[in-house]
Parts: structure tokens; C-alpha cells; sequence
């Protein structure tokens, strides 16, 4: 099989790295409307809350 990337050279780390930047700032966008409609619409509760802690709690892994 002839390839223009040997395997010993692959590395899928900055993709992998750019997928997850990627797709934390789509959920920072999501949960930040969430947050503001509801604040709007005046229903903002508790599972607001705990969605916000998970979020914040998934994303500052602590090691």
C-alpha cells in the first residue's frame, strides 16, 4: 500500500486538539443562549445550574 505519510510519522494530535477546541466552543455558545433565553423568559432554575456545573465540571478536568 503506498501512502505519502509513513506510519511512523502519523500523528493525529492537532486534529484531534482542534476537534475538541471545536466542539467545546459550540457547547460554550449553546449553553451561553440556553442561559440567556431563559433568563429572559424569566425560567431559569436549578437544572440550569447543574447543567452549568457539568459543563464547567468537564471541561477544568483536575488531575
Amino acid at each position: 500500500m503506498a501512502s505519502t505519510v509513513s506510519d511512523e510519522n502519523y500523528n493525529a494530535g492537532t486534529g484531534v486538539l482542534a476537534t475538541a477546541w471545536a466542539l467545546t466552543a459550540a457547547a460554550i455558545v449553546v449553553l451561553s443562549l440556553r442561559v440567556v433565553a431563559k433568563f429572559r423568559i424569566s425560567k431559569f432554575n436549578v437544572d440550569d445550574v447543574v447543567m452549568i456545573l457539568a459543563f464547567v465540571r468537564s471541561t477544568c478536568s483536575l488531575q
